[in-house]
């Protein structure tokens, strides 16, 4: 999740060159920095999370950026890509594991458990 890597482990607000203040003006826009809107373009979608709202640049041209995405898997074979999200996906989970203060149980203690493949750290 995007807000991961925007609060620190002391859960306080990262803040860096990366990030700007703005405000809404008395009709609700908001204003982007020349640099942003060069880099993003001009054209956002709205995101509306849990208290927070994620601005997403609608790209110029779409298909250009996903040719441009695809181009590091040009090479790969259908099974090495899913492979690549296996992988992926279980660093996720490890990560986010990681963070809730929990570990994956091995598959043949499972059933030990609640069923979930999951334990709290302070169940161990």
């Amino acid at each position: 999740m995007l807000t991961d890597r925007l609060i620190r482990p002391d859960n306080s607000l990262a803040w860096g060159e990366n990030m700007q203040m703005t405000q809404c003006d008395q009709r609700g826009r908001l204003q982007l920095s020349q640099p942003v809107r060069a880099r993003y373009g001009e054209t956002f979608l709205v995101l509306e999370g849990h208290r927070e709202v994620f601005l997403r640049p609608i790209p110029r041209d779409p298909l250009q950026d996903l040719r441009e995405w695809g181009k590091p898997l040009q090479h790969l074979s259908i099974e090495d890509m899913k492979r690549r999200i296996d992988e992926q996906a279980d660093k996720e989970v490890e990560e986010t594991l990681n963070r809730l203060g929990m570990k994956r149980i091995p598959l043949e203690r499972e059933s030990e458990h609640s069923g979930t493949g999951l334990v709290d750290e302070g169940e161990r």
